[in-house]
């Protein structure tokens, strides 16, 4: 559990205790625990008093935006209390009868509501169009409406604008490296999510002790200000929401301010307004039409960043409002020299760091790895064009990745092609996939198979020709551990679920392939579905593939569906004689039933020997068209296992190679469909 979300059980019920955001955890070592921190067994809130509570008051006039009112207030303090608190010294602020007040719990509400003088305070208030003092005269003082007149009076021009020795970039390098370690050990869900934030850290970080360009460090005055370009609602701004870029300065934990720029991105509302030291940067998204009015501000980026640009999301004119400032390009794959090269030429500016590893990717820089999100980072001069960035989104592309596993060389025509090479496992991958859903949510494997057994239907029969030419499938001594594993649902799923890969396969569970009373509410309550509601059920065997067993049921004939599997009839030998009795009179091909009937299913299960099923949810892809019609596909991705080149060739003394001795070649995928 992080911060964030213990901040949240805490202001619950049945506890009651609103811990404000800038309340702070404090960790048995004496460190400072906030946002997406991991929470530690032992810790102590500094400072803290169960009895009250700390209200933001805020108004939403226009101008106003910064304007806000810091309150302590006692647990159950009422609006009416509010009205009378505020209108007393010192504050001085008389709400009118007619005064619109909404709030909003940050621990349960996402939007605000109206509210009566008699509701609880919440811990956010908004005071609808309300004008505190005037704020025409106010907002003519000051240009920049992100400092107070006191800081602005205070400050000097170049107060937080001077970079950083060279030695103080090195010897942050240096933790970088330790942190990587921290990094790496995380399970596969968080280290994907958090890699975009902790890519950033890292560059700042590293363009500093290369000493190549000068680099400032933010300070509360003047933060470090980032602009990503070419942001998608259903990635960084989903990303910020849920507190993952919350890692962006973790190295130093400078104050820090990060504007994300996209279209059509939902509003994510930073939990503080201001960046300040050892807090977590200050995110928000923006359109690309707020980028003049943000200069206009003083909020001038240090440096740009696009992660894994998409060649349709990078207008002219961002690129220009950056102004001559590095811009870092994080990619998927590793491009190829000459299509770098190209970039630079393109570019403008020209090239300041080519193509690197970056250490805090989702894979952690793990060698050997193709494809990785954030795998890749090189670093672009100001001046760059939109063009020379598309360009290198699709140099970055998979389909044009050199090196083994990329389709081009898998599948490719010509010498390199019929070299037949040793393989240990032909394997493949059922999955669904739906780009429409947040990043984090939009694969989901079903099962994993042989692919001698598998079909290769359509686009598929290509990747089957292909696959044999390439490669040889060497036969061990028994039963091998990938046929036990893939040709078990069961297995797969619950391993799949160890190693910390639980977040990409279907909520699932399992029971005895008997009747049992209230089984239906069973696996509606395990699979975490209201009863009540329509859903649909998708019941399988455990050791069944190519679609046998395999029942698709909707909630309410779920009860009805399991007795007609699990109870097999009572007049079975008469039921079988007639099966037989017309399987005499036809070809040997003929079972005498229809396939992908709910007779042939019934088979499947009355005669299938494991002693268990298993019931997960139903997860779809995004439709498929096929001859005018649009389908559920499932997307099949074919892979060989096989041992790494420059390992031993003998036989392992254990029975089972480590996972370093071995290597993937991801072949194709394509949609199955009817």
């Amino acid at each position: 559990t992080v911060i964030r979300e213990l901040r949240r059980r805490l202001a619950a019920p049945p506890h009651g205790l609103p811990v404000s955001v800038r309340q702070v955890f404090v960790g048995r070592s004496g460190s400072e625990l906030q946002g997406a921190r991991e929470m530690e067994e032992e810790m102590m809130l500094s400072n803290f008093r169960p009895d009250t509570m700390e209200v933001r008051v805020r108004t939403s006039a226009e101008g106003l935006d910064k304007w806000q009112l810091l309150l302590h207030v006692a647990l159950g303090t009422t609006v009416g209390e509010l009205r009378a608190l505020l209108a007393s010294a010192p504050h001085g602020l008389r709400l009118s009868e007619d005064q619109e007040i909404r709030q909003k719990n940050f621990y349960e509400d996402f939007f605000f509501k109206l509210t009566a003088d008699t509701d609880l305070l919440a811990d956010e208030v908004v005071l609808i169009d309300f004008l505190p003092f005037d704020a025409a005269a106010t907002t003519a003082d000051t240009e920049d409406p992100w400092t107070s007149s006191e800081e602005a009076a205070a400050a000097t021009p170049e107060e937080g604008l001077q970079p950083e020795p060279l030695k103080y970039w090195q010897e942050q390098f240096e933790l970088c490296l330790d942190l990587q370690a921290i990094h790496a050990k995380q399970n596969p869900r968080a280290r994907r999510a958090y890699s975009w934030a902790r890519s950033l850290a890292y560059v700042r970080i590293w363009l500093g002790s290369l000493g190549w360009c000068p680099v400032r460090r933010g300070t509360e005055a003047r933060p470090f200000i980032v602009w990503v370009l070419g942001c998608e609602d259903g990635v960084e701004a989903v990303l910020a929401e849920c507190g993952f870029f919350d890692d962006a300065n973790w190295v130093d934990w400078a104050p820090m301010e990060i504007y994300l720029f996209g279209h059509n991105l939902r509003m994510v509302e930073p939990f503080e307004d201001r960046a300040a030291e050892g807090h977590p940067p200050v995110v928000r998204t923006m359109t690309y039409e707020e980028m003049h009015s943000l200069s206009s501000a003083g909020r001038t980026p240090d440096i740009a960043a696009v992660f894994m640009p998409d060649p349709t999301a990078l207008p002219e004119r961002a690129l220009q409002a950056v102004g001559p400032v590095p811009i870092a390009a994080f990619l998927r794959t590793q491009p190829t020299e000459s299509a770098v090269q190209e970039v630079v030429r393109r570019a403008g500016g020209g090239l300041l760091h080519a193509p690197a590893r970056c250490p805090f990717c989702s894979t952690a820089g793990a060698a050997g790895v193709r494809f990785a999100d954030n795998g890749w980072v090189l670093v672009l001069r100001g001046g760059a064009s939109a063009k020379a960035l598309r360009l290198l989104a699709k140099a970055a592309a998979p389909d044009e990745a050199p090196g083994h596993g990329s389709p081009a060389e898998s599948l490719g025509d010509g010498d390199a092609a019929t070299t037949v090479k040793s393989a240990l496992f032909w394997g493949i991958i059922d999955l669904k996939y739906d780009p429409s859903r947040p990043v984090l949510e939009r694969i989901k494997v079903l099962e994993t198979g042989d692919g001698r057994i598998s079909k290769f239907s359509h686009d598929g029969a290509e990747i089957e020709r292909r696959a044999k030419e390439r490669y040889r499938v060497k036969a061990g001594s028994g039963p091998q551990k990938y046929t036990v594993v893939s040709t078990d649902k069961r297995l797969t799923h619950d391993l799949m679920e160890e190693v910390g890969y639980g977040h990409i396969v279907p909520k699932q569970v399992c029971f005895a392939r008997k009747p049992a009373q209230n089984l239906a509410e069973d696996i509606l309550e395990g699979l975490e579905l209201n009863p009540a509601g329509d859903h649909t059920i998708v019941l399988k065997l455990c050791n069944r593939s190519r679609g046998a067993g395999v029942l698709m049921v909707a909630s309410k004939d779920l009860a009805d569906v399991l007795s007609d599997l699990l109870r097999p009839r009572a007049d079975l030998e008469e039921w079988l004689a007639e099966s037989c009795r017309r399987m005499s009179s036809a070809s040997a091909a003929e079972l005498g039933l229809e396939r992908s009937t709910m007779e042939e299913q019934l088979r499947h299960w009355w005669g299938n020997e494991a002693p268990c099923f298993v019931a997960e949810r139903l997860c779809t892809s995004v439709p498929i068209s096929r001859e005018g019609q649009e389908f559920d596909g499932t997307m099949r991705v074919s892979f060989i296992l096989r041992q790494r080149e420059g390992s031993s060739h003998q036989e392992p003394a254990a029975g089972f190679f480590s996972p370093d001795e071995l290597e993937v070649d991801w072949l194709r995928g394509f949609w199955e469909g009817p």
